[in-house]
């Protein structure tokens, strides 16, 4: 599978505080100058940063720059994506059990303010993909409607987490799919929604889990 520009960027920069080439507390070179570095877009280094601060290694101080985090030796948890073990079924089999259970919870939870905001990034979705963007955003904004639906501030924790995993996934899957099967994932969050607004938890799980196995294949295609 092919990296994105945003994959290998993140990589380096990892590689670099984890080898200590960028020491805990440092400040980070501008965005501007890590684009002239790598040769890429701000937009590519902005989504890096993202995913380093997802990930607890860099944290942003408002006028002052990114800084690498001094917490970040004592994280307990972190999926380092220089590990040759960690696949995409192995983010997924992490990922599924926490969306299931969001999609439950959910189900049970949601307010009519939380309905409206899942039904807005489902709108906003079925929008992208008629006009041919991939509707990785919005993708990703729906799954954090269902995560905050839950009432749990952990699940929004989590799969902010994972974001960066997620999205490269969702990106993956979009690459290789034709628009079939585009148009199929949009009718599996479909079925996803209309089941947390009925407030079935039990079919708002099953939509969840075959939504979940579904990406899977797609990535894996």
């Amino acid at each position: 599978m092919r990296k994105s520009l945003t994959d290998e960027v993140t990589e380096s920069m990892m590689e670099q505080i984890y080898s200590g080439q960028i020491g805990v507390g440092q400040k980070l070179p501008t965005g501007a100058q890590l684009a002239s570095e790598y040769d890429v877009s701000l937009t590519v280094i902005r989504e890096a940063i993202s995913r380093l601060q997802s990930e607890g290694l860099v944290t942003s101080r408002q006028g002052a720059g990114v800084f690498v985090a001094e917490s970040m030796v004592r994280r307990p948890f972190r999926i380092n994506p220089n590990d040759g073990q960690i696949s995409i079924s192995r983010i997924f089999e992490l990922r599924t059990g926490v969306e299931i259970e969001a999609a439950g919870l959910a189900a049970s939870r949601a307010t009519k303010k939380d309905l409206t905001a899942i039904s807005r990034s489902l709108k906003a979705m079925e929008e992208a993909i008629e006009t041919g963007t991939d509707a990785v955003a919005e993708d990703l904004e729906f799954h954090r409607a269902v995560a905050a639906a839950t009432k749990n501030p952990l699940f929004n924790d989590f799969l902010g987490f994972l974001e960066g995993h997620i999205r490269g996934s969702i990106e993956t899957s979009r690459r290789i799919s034709d628009q079939q099967e585009v148009v199929l994932a949009l009718a599996e969050h479909r079925r996803i929604y209309e089941a947390i607004e009925a407030g079935d938890v039990a079919k708002s799980q099953e939509a969840m889990k075959a939504h979940m196995y579904n990406c899977l294949v797609r990535c894996e295609e």
